[in-house]
């Protein structure tokens, strides 16, 4: 007998979620990219990790849970990058509190697709 335990809206709101955090840190990449300065060296590692993030997200709403684990990974990668970076550029307790808090939202949106996935998983077998 099939349960009732899975919802397919959880999915679409993950979905949804993922979308708006990609929307806000694809602006914030896209404005780095065209600045008129240019990126800097050290800041090269962040965007890379980011634009993985931003990737993974979207490869998450088609295949959740290795969409998932890409985003996890890119957010702890992410998280790395901007720690090296803000101590590269000299902004040792403001780089850390700012390199634990910009992998957050990756790592939230990371989290619900492997739920997502898992829970799926369950409720097709």
């Amino acid at each position: 007998m099939p349960t009732n335990d899975y919802l397919p809206s959880t999915r679409w709101m993950t979905r949804a979620l993922g979308i708006m955090i990609n929307s806000f840190f694809l602006l914030i990449l896209l404005l780095a990219l065209t600045n008129e300065d240019g990126v800097p060296p050290q800041g090269w590692p962040v965007i890379v990790c980011l634009a993985v993030c931003i990737l993974g997200v979207f490869s998450a709403c088609r295949w959740t849970r290795p969409g998932g684990r890409i985003v996890v990974a890119g957010a702890f990668a992410l998280c790395v990058a901007a720690l090296h970076s803000a101590f590269v550029t000299g902004l040792p307790w403001e780089g850390l509190v700012l390199a634990l808090i910009y992998p957050v939202p990756f790592f939230i949106v990371g989290s619900l697709f492997l739920v997502d996935g898992q829970t799926a998983e369950k409720h097709l077998n």
